[in-house]
């Protein structure tokens, strides 16, 4: 009898509202997949598509949902969040997704440790490139850190958690890991 679903309509930047159950999917490539997603949004969580994908297939799962209907296509552009990372070839291929397909998906900016001024820096340069998305970025674990994200970088939302668990690819390759509950 419980009901999770919520509408979040308080942005600090995004226009937006995002209506769903507050659970996402990590952007892994195993398990932030279109189909995935397509399982997900039934149920109104969202899933953080991974990064690998190309920008034609990123292209046709979009505008595939626009050939559908008006309500799968909101559930859509509501749910499956575009992933990315900072590079200039991570924006410019968001700038040609948008180009091509007319749509500013919510974007899951993904690092593995956020506490750089580039990461910062460039978070600003995606609000400008699509200024009404909702943007997710992280990770971080600190209140100084999030807050900074929030200020300078114009994120929506901040992913918290560097490498939590003990068998996490982050903690492992990097060294860099801070546990949470």
């Amino acid at each position: 009898e419980v009901d999770l679903f919520r509408t979040f309509d308080r942005f600090p930047y995004s226009p937006r509202s995002l209506n769903c159950v507050p659970i996402f999917a990590s952007n892994m490539d195993t398990t932030g997949t279109f189909r995935m997603s397509d399982a997900l949004m039934d149920r109104d969580w969202m899933t953080c598509l991974h990064k690998h994908y190309c920008n034609n297939e990123l292209n046709d799962y979009y505008t595939l949902a626009s050939t559908v209907d008006i309500p799968y296509l909101s559930r859509v552009m509501n749910c499956a969040w575009y992933s990315m990372g900072i590079n200039k070839s991570d924006i410019d291929k968001l700038v040609s997704f948008i180009s091509n397909t007319g749509f500013h998906p919510n974007l899951c900016v993904d690092v593995a440790n956020g506490y750089t001024d580039y990461f910062v820096d460039s978070l600003a340069k995606i609000r400008q490139v699509s200024p009404d998305s909702i943007i997710m970025a992280g990770n971080v674990a600190t209140a100084e850190m999030v807050e900074r994200i929030i200020r300078q970088g114009k994120a929506d939302i901040v992913k918290v958690g560097i490498g939590p668990g003990s068998v996490c690819t982050t903690r492992l390759v990097t060294g860099v890991g801070y546990p949470q509950l």
